[in-house]
């Protein structure tokens, strides 16, 4: 099995798990908008891990209501 596939199921099933554990949100979010946000978080942190020059693992992605939020490191500012 190739690598990038591998690690790109192993990074949803990460993401993803949270999804399955909570039965019911404690926020004012409805299922369908957790759900949304879950699925953009999702593709923003794979193209992350498919790009060779970003550090994707060392990104964290936060989505609420549709607003991705970004918080990380970088090695310099070029």
């Amino acid at each position: 099995m190739d690598i990038k596939f591998s690690r790109t199921l192993l990074l949803l099933g990460v993401l993803l798990g949270p999804v399955v554990a909570y039965a019911y949100d404690t926020s004012t979010d409805t299922p369908g908008q957790y759900l949304d946000d879950a699925a953009i978080t999702v593709k923003v942190k794979t193209a992350f891990a498919e790009d060779k020059w970003v550090k994707g693992l060392a990104i964290n992605v936060r989505t609420d209501h549709g607003v991705v939020d970004l918080n990380g490191t970088v090695n310099s500012k070029n």
